[in-house]
């Protein structure tokens, strides 16, 4: 744990429901669907990172990658 007592994890289809639930915590539209969070989950080219504090996500980023870059793409945040 750090000072703020959160962590940082790579997302699984354990996180589904977290996730969705902070999307609909956060926002009134332009939502990332529960049916993307998981299509996004299980993609190759994809990462989520969530930070959980308390068993809770607290906050979420997700990164998209292309097999002919070096770079990566933020996705959302």
């Amino acid at each position: 744990m750090n000072k703020f007592n959160y962590t940082i994890v790579q997302a699984t289809s354990v996180h589904l429901d977290g996730l969705t639930a902070l999307e609909e915590a956060c926002f009134t539209q332009d939502k990332i669907s529960r049916r993307s969070y998981r299509a996004l989950l299980q993609k190759n080219s994809a990462i989520i990172l969530a930070a959980i504090k308390n068993e809770t996500i607290i906050g979420a980023c997700t990164l998209l990658f292309r097999k002919s870059s070096t770079t990566a793409r933020l996705y959302s945040i």
